[in-house]
């Protein structure tokens, strides 16, 4: 069993107030996903930001607790980034980001795990920036 990890369009606010108890796919655009949790986000960040890994960058919304679910927003040049990555450039970005220890970590191969979540979070960045609308993350474990 994995963590699962839903990227959603929504505001903080609209998130905040709906029950995601089982998740946003039922109420929010969302790209499912399994274990892209944070670590792995804020690497992707620090790949397309060309910058160090930064922690600091995602915070978490509304009530802190040890069960979850977990809420956070993306940082908006993250999705920005994200949403202007050309599929040229995604080869290079997946690849590296597959080569970092929590991807190689993972059952399977890495490269094709990274570059299918690159892939459908890429949409998900899309359609946010199209709609000028942010990005949120919802684990769960």
């Amino acid at each position: 069993m994995g963590i699962l990890t839903d990227f959603f369009i929504a505001t903080p606010q609209e998130a905040l107030a709906a029950d995601l108890r089982l998740g946003p796919a039922s109420r929010f655009p969302t790209a499912q996903l399994k274990s892209v949790e944070i670590v792995k986000v804020l690497q992707l960040d620090a790949i397309l930001g060309d910058h160090e890994l930064d922690f600091d960058r995602m915070m978490p919304l509304g009530e802190k607790t040890t069960e979850g679910p977990w809420l956070f927003q993306l940082p908006p040049t993250l999705v920005d980034q994200l949403a202007a990555l050309s599929d040229t450039a995604s080869v290079e970005v997946a690849r590296r980001w597959a080569e970092t220890p929590e991807w190689a970590a993972e059952p399977g191969p890495s490269r094709a795990a990274a570059s299918t979540a690159l892939t459908a979070i890429r949409t998900i960045a899309r359609r946010a920036r199209a709609q000028e609308r942010p990005v949120l993350l919802w684990l769960s474990i």
